[in-house]
């Protein structure tokens, strides 16, 4: 009996494992469009007005967050205050500046909480953001260019010789 019950929790668990590596392969599906408070062109702010990416996400450039973030409605202002400020999407802008309201932006991308992504060593060392974003800059509204899963992240670390042991992400 007490092989019986050994054999059964083997094969449990090879089974266990064999979903487990099928579901990390194939994993969920990319998000549909997911709807924004506002519509926001990446294409006019990245390539006809050269905006950096940097410069609305401010979290990629620094150390700590594990957030790319969104621009508050004040950073947004500081050109919008002038540029196309007769347009119905700028015009919401405008009042939630006034009235002192934040754009609720509805996020594309979240990583599972056991795993801590920084954007600054990324960017620091030379990648671009379409490398994983995909090429946002054509766009008029961001979708979810790619599923990232450990085994994506692990093939760049070790393509670009880059620390693949565990403590890089799950610390």
């Amino acid at each position: 009996m007490k092989r019986v019950l050994t054999v059964i929790a083997a094969v449990v668990v090879v089974l266990a494992a064999f979903a487990a590596i099928a579901w990390a392969q194939v994993g969920p599906i990319l998000k549909p469009s997911l709807e924004q408070p506002l519509l926001f062109p990446h294409s006019i702010h990245v390539r006809l007005a050269s905006v950096d990416c940097t410069f609305c996400h401010r979290g990629t450039t620094q150390v700590t967050p594990l957030s790319a973030g969104y621009p508050s409605v004040e950073q947004c202002m500081f050109c919008h205050k002038v540029v196309a400020a007769d347009r119905p999407a700028i015009q919401k802008l405008r009042t939630a500046f006034e009235t002192n309201q934040p754009i609720n932006w509805v996020r594309v991308y979240r990583l599972p909480d056991h795993v801590h992504f920084l954007h600054e060593p990324h960017i620091r060392a030379g990648f671009d953001c379409a490398q994983c974003h995909g090429n946002v800059a054509d766009v008029q509204q961001v979708t979810q260019a790619q599923i990232f899963r450990m085994w994506v992240c692990l093939d760049c670390h070790r393509t670009n010789n880059a620390r693949s042991d565990c403590t890089v992400c799950h610390y």
